[in-house]
């Protein structure tokens, strides 16, 4: 089954408040961000393809430049892909970069970094059984519905949504490529909001399993995130500097 992995490296970090110039670059656990994820994709073995949606050239010439030296063995399985003004756009030119004879993509924020190589194995085991899959966990706090779009500007009602299946979604999300790249295309026209991959498969009417990591597996969205996976790897929660 040739199977490819689209990193996501386009996002702006204007959450991280000019704390650091490229959240994917910044060194965590002795290596940039971003390589965290491309090492657990190595240690899951099977890909044929790594598709790398950088946010512009200056960004994919630095990241290139280094990873040709941390990871000279995959440099000819990497494609370099500029991405769009959001996700979905870069998830687009992502997926359009592959070749139609890839049979299974996953989709990953390369702002995950705690990715662990078993849990796209766990992911692989579904899509050859011919669905989709995608990493998530339940969600554990009380969740409420705010009547207004700030409730912090005033006092407002809130309405009680049933935990009980509602999910936090995570990634790597993964899909038959073909199926996801005609949801994607499909969904370049509406105004429905792609913030993640599974909606674009549910517009496409794409059933998607879910799959609850047995470890924290944080998006690096502010300063204060960066400090948590260090610490976090500091204990021990990056296989794959072990694997292999």
């Amino acid at each position: 089954m040739a199977e490819a992995a689209v990193i996501l490296a386009a996002g702006s970090g204007t959450r991280m408040q000019g704390a650091v110039t490229d959240k994917l670059l910044v060194s965590l656990g002795g290596r940039p961000v971003l390589f965290h994820s491309l090492a657990a994709f190595q240690a899951a073995d099977g890909f044929d393809t790594y598709v790398i949606v950088c946010r512009d050239r200056e960004q994919l010439a630095r990241i290139r430049e280094l990873s040709t030296s941390a990871f000279p063995e995959l440099e000819p399985a990497i494609q370099w892909v500029l991405g769009g003004r959001e996700r979905a756009d870069s998830v687009r030119a992502g997926l359009a970069a592959l070749d139609p004879a890839i049979r299974s993509v996953y989709i990953h924020d390369g702002a995950r970094p705690l990715i662990r190589p078993e849990w796209i194995r766990a992911l692989r085991a579904i899509l050859e059984t011919g669905e989709s899959a995608a990493l998530a966990r339940p969600v554990s706090d009380t969740v409420k519905r705010a009547a207004q779009d700030d409730p912090t500007a005033g006092a407002t009602s809130l309405q009680d949504l049933a935990r009980d299946r509602l999910w936090a979604m995570e990634t790597p999300q993964a899909f038959p490529y073909a199926a996801i790249l005609d949801a994607y295309q499909a969904a370049l026209h509406t105004r429905i909001p792609l913030t993640d991959d599974t909606a674009a498969a549910s517009h496409a009417g794409i059933p998607v399993r879910l799959v609850e990591p047995d470890g924290p597996n944080p998006k690096l969205t502010t300063p204060a995130d960066l400090e948590w996976a260090e610490h976090l790897i500091r204990r021990g929660h990056l296989p794959t500097q072990h694997e292999r």
